[in-house]
């Protein structure tokens, strides 16, 4: 099968769950509702025009899933980050500067200070231009690789041009799903933790999903969970332990 023939095959399956990720699912609801709050609150904030006097309070309020409604590890590693204002703020004006082009400024900018990763930084992005650039993290990534859509690189191509390769296709899934970014990477949690099926009688699991939606790798396990702990059913009675 090539490439074109998985991609085209697998679109189609998505669209049926596609058809049923909508008002009234809880992850749909949960995070999707609140888009347009948190880019009315966020967007203005990360404006090339803002960055300049970005407050640190600005920028770690963002890391919490309490206000940002979507995700919720940012905070882990992004804290670091805010140690230097002015470090953050020269890298994210390189991240947001749309006159570079995306596969040069990205690793330039997660280069410039410690704690911006591409998970914040694809967040950062998404929330700043909303129609054109999507997320990669540890849960859009699952998501790619269970599907068999995980890009293929280039020998020794750096962050930059795979993000790149990777946003070419979140932009070309969005468009053949009529998602916009941020729900796009909200659909993902409907794959890696399906929807019900309509009817209870249908016992035949999802094509999508690999034995009611487990992870292959143990290790992409563990780092969907750091990441997406506060969601979970163990974060009500445990907490992540960290030095």
């Amino acid at each position: 099968m090539t490439d074109e023939e998985q991609y085209s095959k697998v679109v189609g399956e998505l669209r049926g769950a596609a058809a049923r990720f909508k008002t009234g699912q809880r992850i749909y609801d949960e995070i999707v509702g609140f888009r347009d709050e948190v880019l009315a609150r966020y967007r203005p904030i990360f404006s090339s025009d803002h960055i300049p006097i970005l407050t640190k309070e600005e920028f770690t309020s963002f890391l919490y899933s309490e206000n940002n409604h979507h995700w919720s590890g940012l905070h882990r590693k992004g804290l670091g980050a805010a140690e230097d204002m002015n470090t953050l703020r020269q890298a994210l004006a390189l991240l947001l500067d749309e006159n570079s082009p995306l596969q040069e400024r990205f690793p330039k900018a997660l280069d410039r200070v410690t704690g911006l990763g591409k998970g914040i930084a694809t967040a950062i992005l998404t929330v700043a231009y909303s129609d054109q650039y999507g997320v990669w993290n540890n849960t859009s990534e699952a998501a790619l690789r269970q599907l068999s859509l995980w890009p293929d690189f280039e020998r020794g191509a750096d962050i930059g041009k795979r993000y790149a390769k990777i946003n070419d296709l979140l932009a070309r899934l969005a468009a053949d799903l009529e998602m916009d970014f941020w729900t796009l990477d909200t659909f993902w949690w409907s794959i890696l933790e399906p929807i019900p099926p309509i009817s209870e009688t249908t016992s035949t699991p999802s094509p999508l999903v690999e034995s009611g939606g487990r992870f292959a790798l143990e290790r992409q396990l563990e780092e969907f969970l750091l990441e997406n702990w506060e969601r979970t059913p163990l974060a009500q009675e445990w907490v992540v332990f960290s030095t």
